[in-house]
């Protein structure tokens, strides 16, 4: 090397490390960006932690107050409402979503009580009988679906919008527009 010439060789490793560095950064700050977007939205739907989320929101309603949210059940998994005051749902027919459906008799879990409660149910509703098939939380109000002539709600194989409403000691939950959760 002659006198006054600048060796480029270690500016060329400087300058690719700089580079691989803000790769890296771009690509781990862009995966965090986008990973909404990207991961499978169903993955998570039927998860306790979501179900305790929806459970919260329920609880913080004030009377006259209502809200929509996204939220779903997944394949095997069921959202059950048990009344206050009741031992069991079902056992009838009811008229759902323009359908008539016998509705199977399932008995509210013994952590419940008398208590209204929320079950999230592995295995369908039979999970809502078997020990450890099930994660519950006691309300102090009844949730229904008026939507359904038996005011029973049964989320079950469903992701979409749920409309809800609080009036007094009774919230309304329905999975379609047009009853009291919307209203």
């Amino acid at each position: 090397m002659k006198k006054g010439e600048v060796s480029v060789f270690p500016w060329t490793i400087i300058g690719v490390v700089i580079a691989v560095i803000l790769v890296v950064a771009t690509w781990r700050y862009g995966a965090g960006l986008f990973a909404p977007l990207i991961d499978d939205p169903a993955a998570n739907v039927h998860s306790q932690q979501q179900f305790a989320v929806f459970v919260e929101k329920l609880q913080g309603l004030k009377d006259g107050e209502r809200f929509s949210k996204l939220y779903g059940v997944g394949s095997g998994y069921v959202v059950v409402g048990f009344l206050k005051g009741k031992g069991m749902l079902g056992g009838e027919m009811c008229r759902v979503g323009g359908k008539q459906v016998d509705v199977e008799e399932i008995f509210k879990p013994k952590e419940c009580g008398q208590d209204a409660c929320l079950c999230l149910c592995r295995g369908g509703l039979a999970g809502c009988e078997e020990q450890g098939g099930y994660f519950c939380q006691q309300l102090d109000f009844d949730v229904r679906d008026d939507l359904n002539s038996c005011g029973y709600l049964i989320i079950e194989d469903w992701q979409g919008n749920v409309y809800v409403r609080r009036e007094q000691n009774l919230v309304y939950v329905n999975l379609e527009k047009g009853g009291k959760g919307s209203a």
